[in-house]
């Protein structure tokens, strides 16, 4: 599904939620899930240890795997994560996309932010007109602030006009 989805759009963003240490997961279970996550081509991966519930049936399943071992597992899962949302950015630089621009400057930078079709979060040095709309930019480069990227308006999409 994910190879299809990323032959119909270009850059898709693609995440997956993963539980790490469930019970009854071995090690050999998670090096399979670890070495499939690394293939696949995922934009981002949250990863949680898996935390027992009372009155669930889980709470109640045999080889409960210990809480060192559900944080390492769930680390090593982090890093790919981190790593697979690294590449998406890289390959989204120099690329035009629309975005809608929020109401509200970004709180630690002053800048504008908004979020592209394919959800990444973009910081734009222009003025206030272009709040709460959607515009053409290009994405430029990696922003100081995580997980975040600085973009260029490149055409007003209300008036047509170059920036």
């Amino acid at each position: 599904l994910v190879e299809y989805i990323n032959s119909k759009f270009k850059r898709a963003f693609i995440g997956s939620d993963i539980i790490a240490g469930f019970p009854d997961e071995t090690k050999d279970d998670f090096e399979i899930t670890a070495e499939n996550l690394r293939k696949l081509e995922l934009s981002r991966i949250h990863v949680f240890p898996y935390s027992r519930r009372k009155g669930t049936i889980a709470d109640t399943m045999p080889n409960q795997i210990d809480n060192t071992e559900k944080k390492k597992r769930a680390a090593i899962i982090q890093e790919i994560s981190d790593k697979k949302i690294n590449d998406f950015f890289k390959k989204n630089i120099k690329t035009e996309n629309e975005v809608i621009i929020e109401r509200k400057r970004d709180s630690k930078t002053g800048l504008l932010k908004g979020v592209t079709k394919n959800y990444i979060n973009v910081l734009i040095d222009a003025d206030d007109r272009y709040k709460d709309s959607i515009q053409k930019i290009i994405i430029k480069d990696f922003a100081p602030v995580k997980e975040k990227m600085i973009a260029e308006i490149i055409r007003d999409l209300y008036t047509g006009l170059a920036k």
